[in-house]
């Protein structure tokens, strides 16, 4: 790594199974882990822009990843400038000396499934934090989800404008086509993958608990009996589209009740590591190979007395930071204040 976060310059090598990141606060444990996962999806896990991951004072950041896989090696480098020059991009992504065209091509070299301290969230936040997860896990392996969130995000953006202005009925019509005809897409992708997480989900919550775990999504709208033009009234008043995928619901049911409200703390963070579990389960259907697993400070997440049972569900490789000495982790890598620039 260079300009990285905290990192002026830095070299790690990492085991091929288990790698704990050790130290107190504030020395870059997580810094390590984003850098890390960057090489998998060319984004920050803590929804930072790419500007402000590069080190204060500097102007570009790089990070050089070598992977190796049954004897076939990859070298990934990506370059992040904070200005382009002379009408470059200003990130540029290779493998192996060639330019990237697809960020998915970078996420099939390289998976990886993060799981961040603010993961909790996932249960006890919004439906659009929800949402927003799900959209995450799909849109990393599917460039055709990717590219029609996108696209409806601008639909929508587009006929919220119009609402604002006291439209004609005409141009609703026409958005609201557009967004019929690419929300029916996403809202069916979606339903595809909650299917197969939620089955496996459940699979793995069963085998450590005693009760029953799944996954209910409900569009906000059904497509294939509704038309959008019947609410235009409704949202004229309102000011903004009130039906589409961007309103759907995704709640975690535990026992058939909400495990928003009902399910304990304890209940909370097994969810969390199921999901964690079940998409990496799903990414190696899809792309043929283990994901790796980031796991920043998952003892406050899981919690330390699961973190042994979690550990053992694991298997592959995983990086791991985390302050606490813990049995059965023995630290690979520990940083302190000297650290960034060694």
């Amino acid at each position: 790594m260079r300009n990285f976060r905290n990192f002026e310059k830095r070299v790690f090598e990492f085991n091929r199974e288990k790698n704990v990141v050790f130290g107190s606060n504030g020395v870059g444990k997580t810094n390590l882990l984003e850098a890390v996962h960057y090489v998998s999806t060319a984004r920050s896990f803590r929804d930072a822009e790419d500007g402000d991951l590069v080190k204060w004072g500097r102007n570009y950041f790089r990070i050089e990843a070598d992977l190796v896989e049954n004897r076939i090696n990859y070298r990934v480098r990506i370059i992040f400038k904070k200005e382009a020059v002379n009408g470059n991009r200003r990130k540029e992504i290779l493998i192996n000396g060639k330019p990237l065209k697809r960020i998915t091509d970078l996420f099939r070299v390289w998976p990886t499934v993060v799981l961040s301290s603010s993961d909790h969230r996932l249960i006890d936040g919004s439906p659009q934090l929800r949402r927003r997860y799900l959209d995450r896990v799909i849109s990393v392996v599917d460039p055709i989800y990717s590219a029609n969130l996108h696209r409806y995000r601008k639909v929508v953006e587009n006929k919220n404008a119009l609402l604002k202005e006291n439209p004609q009925r005409e141009e609703l019509f026409h958005w609201n086509r557009k967004m019929e005809e690419i929300g029916s897409q996403i809202i069916g992708t979606r339903s595809n993958w909650v299917k197969e997480i939620g089955k496996r989900m459940g699979e793995i919550f069963r085998s450590v608990s005693f009760k029953e775990l799944t996954i209910e999504y409900t569009p906000s709208i059904d497509f294939k009996i509704q038309n959008l033009d019947d609410f235009i009234e409704d949202e004229i008043k309102e000011g903004h589209s009130l039906y589409g995928p961007h309103r759907d619901s995704i709640e975690f049911q535990l026992n058939g009740r909400r495990a928003k409200v009902f399910a304990s703390e304890g209940e909370k963070r097994v969810i969390v590591f199921s999901w964690i579990l079940a998409v990496k389960d799903l990414y190696e259907k899809i792309t043929g190979k283990e994901p790796a697993l980031v796991l920043d400070d998952p003892l406050s997440v899981i919690g330390e007395d699961r973190a042994r049972l979690f550990l053992e569900l694991c298997g592959g490789q995983y990086f791991i930071s985390t302050v606490r000495n813990v049995p059965d982790l023995r630290p690979s890598i520990i940083l302190d204040t000297r650290s960034s620039t060694e």
